[in-house]
């Protein structure tokens, strides 16, 4: 449901934006579950570039920093918005190695 929501913009969620974020950022980074950690870097993708004009730029910032340092890169949470990018705007995934995502 939250990945839905997401699908919408940082507007939808108003005021619960920053600890949502907090919360997908926690789960991403910590969580056992592959399949939860997919679902939340999916949610704070969509969050960070799915809706431009309504784009939440610490989620970007988390969706960015996270996919430079997780080992596992899954295309499906990436795919409906496009691989992170870096400062310079080049792809961090292609740089990831073998069998990373790019």
């Amino acid at each position: 449901a939250v990945v839905i929501l997401c699908s919408h913009g940082a507007a939808v969620v108003g005021a619960t934006l920053a600890p949502l974020i907090d919360a997908l950022v926690e789960v991403a980074r910590n969580d056992r579950n592959i399949f939860s950690v997919g679902l939340a870097l999916d949610a704070l993708n969509r969050l960070a570039k799915l809706r431009p004009e309504d784009a939440a730029p610490a989620a970007r910032e988390h969706v960015d920093a996270m996919m430079a340092e997780l080992p596992v890169h899954c295309l499906e949470p990436l795919a409906r918005s496009g691989p992170p990018t870096n400062q310079r705007g080049g792809s961090i995934c292609a740089a990831a190695g073998p069998g990373s995502f790019g």
